[in-house]
């Protein structure tokens, strides 16, 4: 789960998030003292070592394994073909933003955006940014599991005690 070019303190951060994948940066800051926003981007995009932009938590997650498509999201309304297509989508590319959903599937962004907040909407679904969102829906219907997240994290302390 760490590489060995983190630092003591960018595994701490890391140790956090696995814990809690949406932990804020304000709440890891209470945890481990002064912080700053670049640390722990820094920390997650050591993942990917050619990339210089910022790396998400869902990418992050989602490039490390965690985030798992099992086939269509249970739905009960019907679905409008935005809907259909852009989770059909998201099996394939989970970590896409809405601009690359659009892209791909020929919609307009605003309307792959807003076909997502109605299923965001539909699963009653509050986070404080769309990658937290989307990270709250793929552990409520399964594709994000979070407590295999902590159970591996856990295992990995144990056996480096």
């Amino acid at each position: 789960m760490f590489l060995k070019s983190h630092t003591p303190r960018q595994k701490e951060i890391l140790g956090l998030i696995f814990l809690n994948p949406f932990i804020s940066h304000s709440e890891i800051e209470q945890s481990i003292g002064s912080c700053s926003k670049s640390l722990v981007s820094f920390a997650i995009r050591e993942y990917f070592p050619s990339c210089h932009k910022r790396i998400s938590r869902l990418q992050f997650f989602d490039y490390i394994g965690y985030i798992k498509p099992l086939g269509i999201i249970p739905y009960s309304y019907k679905w409008d073909s935005i809907q259909y297509y852009t989770v059909k989508q998201l099996v394939q590319t989970p970590s896409a933003s809405y601009q690359q959903l659009a892209d791909t599937l020929g919609y307009s962004m605003q309307s792959v955006r807003q076909g997502m907040l109605n299923l965001y909407r539909y699963y009653d679904i509050q986070a404080r940014s769309t990658l937290f969102t989307r990270l709250r829906l793929y552990e409520r219907v399964g594709w994000f599991d979070v407590d295999q997240l902590r159970d591996d994290f856990n295992k990995l302390i144990l056996y480096n005690s």
